[in-house]
């Protein structure tokens, strides 16, 4: 830690004019860089409040007011708030996820690559203009050491040929507790230098001619969605624990350019999907929760008897009862459903369908306060999607919200028609200008 902490201080050259942000959940190792450094240097750290941490917005204001010099932000989020004109920032960092796609800004943005093992972060790559299309995980930080090894002999891979990632160096745990199967799995020793050990990251990795490392996927069945490292094999242990459930297999799939989990299950009978989402919802917590439930009649097999992820279906889209669809009475739910149809993918979606429902999650929610945010500035938060998850509810609660903005609108009308009168009458000579004089004073009292 104090390693990653003079490092981190020395790299991004941290001093005490930095104002930084505590973003990340302290469940979140990412945390750690978030407060030590930061501690060291003499650096203010604002905590960023739950309520805008998603709602980029007033995330973006927050920094702006606050003058946030340095921030770290999960991938995903990062590279929504890239799009904002951010004039604060000198250096934004994001780690996670894979980095996708970048925008052109005024401060400088680092991927960071590293597991929790290796205390937070192993490598950095810095964007720039050169940045390829498939954005690297960059080099070693100091005193880290990266092998891309062959998975069964463990030896180097040349340039360009994928293997797995290992890591060595000062920031290497020392192991698991209470796990001592796992730690020899894991950790190690170093093929190359007697004493010292690797950790096996079981991320496929391969080496680009300029030295940095571009990350290719996972070799086992442990994802990462939205920041979270999720293990499937879990989430399959916990569905066949239900009474109807025979045969059970989760696997990643893209869903409106995002990933998402979908659950395979082999049963006698149908299970409502509402049904399932709550028993799971009782052990899991809420990012484990698969978006998407598919029934099948018998899992599909290779001539090898092994699971054949390949050819297990994409599940249907969620489409609302066409018995039950509603023509939007008034503009607000004509917009609100047009945003969700473009964000879902889904030209059939019901007044009264919920949007988690339907396969959304808080990334896609982002994404629509911002769409929102262009047609009533300031009215809804991301919070608020939340607690509104209907096309029908969300429209009512923006209606409201705009009902007091529309009475004032009115009432200033009002008195501009007033007005126009009453200076018509003074020029016709129907009225003194000590009489308007006193009406005006009237009006502005009643105002």
């Amino acid at each position: 830690l104090l390693h990653l902490s003079l490092w981190y201080r020395d790299y991004f050259k941290v001093s005490k004019q930095d104002a930084t942000t505590k973003y990340a959940g302290f469940g979140f190792d990412a945390s750690i860089w978030e407060v030590f450094p930061y501690l060291i240097s003499g650096a203010c750290i604002h905590i960023i409040p739950e309520e805008i941490r998603l709602d980029l917005p007033k995330l973006h204001e927050y920094f702006e007011a606050n003058g946030i010099s340095i921030s770290y932000l999960a991938t995903a989020i990062g590279e929504q708030f890239m799009k904002l004109p951010n004039r604060s920032l000198r250096m934004l960092l994001v780690g996670g996820d894979r980095l996708k796609q970048i925008s052109p800004t005024s401060y400088q943005v680092v991927n960071s690559y590293g597991p929790t093992e290796c205390t937070v972060t192993s490598m950095v790559y810095p964007i720039d203009q050169s940045t390829p299309s498939e954005i690297p995980i960059g080099k070693p930080i100091a005193n880290a050491e990266i092998l891309i090894l062959d998975p069964l002999y463990n030896r180097l891979q040349p340039i360009g040929v994928p293997g797995e990632l290992c890591i060595g160096g000062v920031g290497l745990a020392r192991g698991y507790i209470g796990r001592q199967e796992l730690q020899a799995e894991k950790f190690i020793a170093h093929p190359f230098k007697p004493g010292q050990r690797l950790y096996k990251t079981g991320d496929l990795a391969k080496w680009m001619p300029d030295g940095n490392v571009l990350f290719l996927g996972r070799r086992d069945t442990q994802v990462k969605i939205r920041g979270y490292r999720i293990e499937l094999e879990e989430i399959e242990a916990r569905l066949l624990q239900h009474h109807l459930v025979q045969e059970a297999v989760v696997k990643v799939i893209e869903h409106v350019g995002y990933p998402a989990i979908c659950a395979y299950y082999v049963s006698t009978e149908p299970i409502a999907e509402v049904k399932l989402r709550t028993f799971l919802s009782q052990t899991l917590p809420a990012f484990m929760l698969p978006s998407f439930f598919v029934q099948l009649e018998a899992l599909v097999l290779t001539p090898n008897g092994k699971i054949d992820y390949k050819k297990l279906p994409m599940p249907e889209v969620v489409h609302g009862d066409q018995a039950q669809l509603q023509i939007p009475e008034n503009d607000i739910e004509e917009q609100v459903l047009s945003i969700w149809m473009k964000l879902l993918q889904n030209p059939s979606i019901g007044l009264h369908d919920n949007f988690f429902d339907l396969g959304g999650h808080s990334l896609l929610l982002v994404q629509m306060q911002g769409e929102l945010a262009k047609i009533y500035p300031n009215v809804v938060s991301v919070t608020d999607l939340f607690a509104y998850p209907t096309v029908s509810k969300l429209a009512a609660y923006i209606q409201e919200q705009l009902e007091p903005v529309a009475e004032e609108v009115e009432a200033e009308e009002s008195m501009d028609q007033e007005l126009a009168s009453m200076l018509g009458k003074v020029e016709e000579g129907d009225l003194s200008m000590e009489d308007a004089l006193a009406l005006l004073e009237e009006m502005e009292i009643k105002r």
